[in-house]
C-alpha cells in the first residue's frame, strides 16, 4: 500500500517540502525539491502549488507539497476514461456502442459537443465520447459517460482496487461546478439554458458563494487528489496494470491528442518531447481561481518516460501566469531529475 502522510497546516511550505522529499514510496528513491521549485512558491498571488514527478525508468520521485489535497477539476476525466475502458475490457461496454443524445442532455458548462449540436438528437459512440471528454474536456461527454457506467461510484471502486490513497471522484460536472458557487445543481432535463446559467454565475458573489468556494478550496475532501496519488495512478496506467494492452494504447493515443493546456506541462518539456496528458481548470470567484492543473506521461527526447502531476489552487494570478507557473515547475523538475 502506498504511504499517505498528513501534516498540520502549521507546517511551513519549505519544511513540508523537505519532509516529503525524505519519503520513499514503495521503496523508490526520493529526491529533495530543487531551489527553483521552492522559489516558485514564493511568487506573490500564486496560491498553493503541488507537484509530483516520477521517473518511470529509474523509480526516482521528486515532490513539492505532494501529499496535500488539490481540486481535481477535469483531471478526473482521466480516471473516468480508465473506468470506462475497464468495462470495455470486461465486455460490459463496447467502444462502438451508440449513444443517442437529446438536446436536454447537453451541458450548459464547457462543451464543444453542445455548441456544435444540430437538431433535437444526435448519435455518438463511446469512443467519440471518450475522445471528446479527454481531448476537449467536454462536460456533456463526461457526464454521459458517467451515466453509461453507473455514476462516480464506479470510478471510485476502480480507484480503490489500485490501493492508491488520496484520489477520489464524487460528482458529475453538472453537480460539482454549481456546488462550488452554491448554485442550484444542473440536473437534466432542462439543464440547457446557458444564458440563465451564465447570469447565475455572474451574480454568485455573496456570502453563500464565498462560503461554498472556501469550503471547496480548503476543507472539501470530495473530487480531490494529491499530486503523489495522481503520479502513482499515472504509473499504474503506464505499466499496464489498469487496462488491457489495447485499451492502454488507445487511451495513451487519446491523451496524446489533448487540445487543452498547451502552455502548461507541454511548454515546460524539452524540444522533441512527447506528452499524453489531461488538464483541469476550475471557476474563479472575486479573482481567486479554484484549480488549474495538468497531469500526464512525458516521453523525453532520450526515451525516458516521466509521470507528472501539477496542481495549482487558490491563485490570484492571471490564467496565462498560472499556465506559466505550471510550465516553470515542469521545466525545473525535469532538469533536476
Amino acid at each position: 500500500m502506498r504511504m499517505q502522510l498528513r501534516f498540520s497546516r502549521a507546517v511551513t511550505p519549505i519544511l513540508l517540502s523537505l519532509l516529503l522529499s525524505a519519503t520513499a514510496l514503495n521503496g523508490a528513491l526520493a529526491s529533495s525539491p530543487p531551489e527553483c521549485l521552492k522559489a516558485l512558491t514564493l511568487q506573490k498571488g500564486l496560491g498553493r502549488l503541488g507537484i509530483s514527478v516520477l521517473d518511470l525508468d529509474k523509480g526516482q520521485w521528486l515532490s513539492l507539497h505532494g501529499e496535500e489535497r488539490f481540486p481535481l477539476q477535469s483531471v478526473f476525466k482521466f480516471p473516468l476514461a480508465v473506468t470506462v475502458l475497464q468495462m470495455v475490457d470486461s465486455k460490459q461496454l463496447s467502444l462502438d456502442k451508440k449513444v443517442v443524445l437529446k438536446r436536454k442532455d447537453l451541458a450548459v458548462l464547457y462543451s464543444p459537443l453542445a455548441a456544435n449540436f444540430k437538431g433535437e438528437q444526435q448519435t455518438y459512440t463511446i469512443r467519440d465520447l471518450i475522445e471528446s471528454s479527454v481531448q476537449l474536456s467536454d462536460n456533456t461527454a463526461c457526464d454521459v459517460l458517467l451515466d453509461q457506467i453507473g455514476g462516480t461510484v464506479k470510478v471510485n471502486e476502480s480507484i480503490k482496487k489500485t490501493k492508491i490513497e488520496g484520489l477520489r471522484v464524487d460528482r458529475y460536472e453538472r453537480q460539482l461546478q454549481p456546488d462550488i458557487l452554491a448554485l442550484p445543481r444542473l440536473e437534466p432535463p432542462g439543464a440547457t439554458n446557458k444564458a440563465k446559467w451564465n447570469a447565475e454565475v455572474a451574480t454568485a458573489t455573496g456570502p453563500a458563494a464565498q462560503k461554498a468556494f472556501d469550503f471547496y478550496l480548503h476543507e472539501d475532501e470530495r473530487d480531490m487528489s494529491t499530486p503523489h496519488a495522481m503520479a502513482a495512478y499515472l504509473e499504474e496506467f503506464y505499466r499496464g496494470n489498469l487496462l488491457s494492452p489495447a485499451s492502454t494504447k488507445f487511451l495513451m493515443d487519446v491523451m496524446s491528442g489533448t487540445k487543452t493546456g498547451a502552455a502548461r506541462i507541454r511548454a515546460g518539456l524539452p524540444s522533441g518531447a512527447k506528452l499524453a496528458h489531461k488538464t483541469g481548470t476550475g471557476p474563479s470567484l472575486k479573482g481567486v481561481y479554484s484549480g488549474t492543473n495538468d497531469v500526464g506521461i512525458a516521453t523525453l527526447p532520450s526515451g525516458r518516460r516521466v509521470a507528472i502531476a501539477v496542481f495549482l489552487s487558490g491563485s490570484r494570478l492571471s490564467e496565462a501566469k498560472q499556465d506559466a507557473a505550471i510550465r516553470d515547475a515542469t521545466k525545473c523538475a525535469i532538469e533536476h531529475l
